[in-house]
């Protein structure tokens, strides 16, 4: 509206818990599953219209922004134009519903030179001064300490009136309007009077109605209370102690409020004059002034104004080992961790002091997200993203790595006992997600055993199978052999599968695998000869039927059968060899001869 757009596209505006959710989909930091479970408690929900129609979940916060909307809109004066083309979520009145594709196809055609407008040239000139800026801030500063000073005389005025009210209630002596004593009552009539002038104060308020919106909440249920009272003589003491307590609530509300902010202000304003003095001597033509600059951007977190006060240093300054120290932090807060690890190097090369520096920022950065991936408020998704992106900063911090193989741990155990779970959770989503996180992420993988991953897959391998996804299945199995390229039994089930499908000959390949790591699975060999018996297909039941013998020379059916393929062909006398080799195996071995099964 300050720029003077028209329409004005609302898309987006995270207002509602659409389809349950709280973030739209695919972001690091969702909570589905603790959406369902608040939803369905109706802790602290409000429902209002959504632009689809009917009704949808929202919160009280979200809502007082959804009526800041409405309040603008309405005070624009039909200036503006404004869409909503969120395509869901709360529906803003005021706006126009339109789809994001109708709203581009009708608005967004013509190139409208946003950056030459955001940007002209002469914009340098125009700057605002931010010492203006610091100016507005002294004077709420100002303001705010006027305000806790006003608080902090009305407590006092609180707890004196609450030790008059109780020491007349000790006494028996009813208190009421009439009875009060004239010192008590001016106490009162002060407290009233400061409330009403601190009530006075609403653009205060208004910026920290968020921080105080749940105090005041409570405070509202208690006046509830209080007024169904308020004309009971009876029960005056009650209701005037119970009025008392509701301001002071509301005091102690506003006064931790106006302490954040208090706070805030004042680091601002002692961060610019700090920097103010140390950038005059930068200008001053101080070539090391480039250095306490950074310094002080550094200590106070300011990534970006670090990465400036390096691009002004000399070429020195900016080849030491701090810069580079600096740099290697700047491009890890910016996820630049090639860039960051060779900043690192060279900070340690030049001085090796540094290793302890930069092993305490990446275990430090790691613990940060590993902290975030133990938050049970966040889907089990989120929490294990969290934990991926601490093993970019640090991939051998072994707090992290164990909490990953828990987690895994945990999951595989959900996914294998879905009764424990909760009910809102998406198992096949649980699985899916991770064995993507393992295919994208090898510096993740390599942190999972290898008997994690297998679980892993082999639970997607059900799901595919089930949903007839052969090739999945296949490509799941592929990825199990490359964490366990000697597993006779995963050779032995793909071999299962391309038979299945009529792929015999990387079928085949499967099954020798396999039957090399362990002769045992040279059974099978027999059960394709049966199959290819059973079609009439003897010269490839002879090579299945040999492949079995030559594994298990001690399996003397396969001899047997191996007569019966050439019998079936008309060659007796391969047959008869074949016989007779059968004969004198169970003669040497003393066994009695293999009953055969074929009719």
């Amino acid at each position: 509206m300050i720029l003077g757009c028209s329409p004005i596209i609302f898309v987006g505006q995270d207002l509602a818990y659409t389809d349950n959710r709280d973030h739209a989909g695919n972001t690091a930091l969702t909570h589905k599953e603790t959406m369902d479970m608040a939803l369905g408690s109706g802790d602290g929900i409000v429902w209002t219209d959504s632009v689809t129609g009917g009704r949808v979940a929202t919160n009280r916060s979200f809502f007082e922004m959804k009526c800041y909307f409405e309040k603008m809109i309405e005070d624009a004066n039909e200036k503006h134009e404004f869409i909503n083309a969120t395509e869901g979520g709360v529906d803003i009145r005021g706006t126009a519903i339109m789809s994001l594709e109708e709203a581009i196809g009708r608005y967004c055609r013509r190139d409208q030179g946003i950056n030459a407008r955001i940007h002209p040239e002469d914009s340098e000139s125009r700057h605002p001064d931010p010492g203006n800026l610091l100016t507005a801030y002294k004077v709420l500063l100002e303001r705010i300490n006027t305000i806790l000073k006003k608080i902090k005389a009305n407590s006092r005025r609180h707890k004196q009136a609450m030790r008059d009210l109780n020491k007349i209630n000790r006494k028996g002596t009813p208190v009421t309007p009439q009875t009060m004593p004239e010192t008590l009552q001016k106490i009162i009539g002060a407290i009233d009077r400061c409330h009403e002038d601190l009530d006075r104060e609403t653009d205060i308020w208004r910026l920290m109605q968020e921080i105080t919106l749940q105090g005041i909440k409570n405070s509202e249920q208690e006046k509830h209370h209080l007024k169904s009272i308020e004309n009971d003589q009876g029960r005056y003491h009650e209701w005037i102690t119970g009025s008392l307590r509701c301001l002071e609530t509301i005091n102690n509300v506003r006064r931790e409020a106006l302490i954040i902010f208090k706070k805030a202000f004042e680091e601002t304003i002692q961060f610019h004059n700090r920097e103010k003095r140390l950038r005059s001597q930068l200008s001053e033509g101080n070539k090391n002034g480039a250095m306490p600059l950074a310094r002080f951007y550094y200590r106070d977190g300011q990534t970006t104004l670090l990465a400036a006060a390096i691009e002004s240093m000399d070429a020195d300054d900016r080849n030491s080992a701090e810069a580079h120290y600096y740099q290697g932090i700047i491009n890890s807060y910016w996820k630049r961790f090639e860039p960051a690890a060779g900043h690192f190097a060279a900070a340690m090369e030049k001085d090796p002091s540094y290793r302890e520096k930069v092993n305490h920022f990446r275990k430090e950065m790691a613990e940060e997200y590993r902290v975030y991936g133990r938050n049970w408020i966040i889907d089990v998704k989120s929490r294990r993203r969290m934990l991926i992106k601490g093993l970019q900063y640090h991939p051998e911090y072994r707090p992290l790595i164990n909490d990953i193989r828990t987690l895994a741990y945990t999951d595989l155990k959900v996914a294998g006992y879905p009764s424990i779970a909760s009910p809102h959770l998406d198992h096949d989503g649980l699985i899916r997600s991770w064995c993507h996180d393992i295919e994208e992420n090898k510096i993740f993988a390599a942190k999972i055993p290898p008997e994690q991953i297998t679980a892993f897959y082999r639970h997607l391998i059900r799901i595919q199978r089930r949903d007839n996804d052969i090739a999945g299945a296949l490509g799941s199995y592929s990825r199990i052999l490359t964490v366990t390229p000697d597993s006779p039994g995963i050779h032995h089930e793909v071999a299962d599968l391309l038979f299945g499908i009529g792929e015999f000959t990387q079928g085949i390949a499967h099954l020798d695998r396999a039957v090399a790591l362990d002769p045992s699975y040279a059974s099978s060999w027999e059960k394709i000869g049966d199959h290819l018996f059973d079609t009439g297909q003897y010269e490839e039941a002879i090579t299945a039927y040999e492949k079995c013998f030559t594994a298990l020379p001690d399996r003397h059916a396969s001899l047997k059968k191996i007569g019966d393929c050439y019998l079936a062909m008309d060659r007796p006398e391969a047959s008869k060899a074949a016989y007779l080799a059968l004969k004198e195996k169970i003669t040497a071995a003393g066994h009695p001869p293999p009953v055969s099964t074929r009719s």
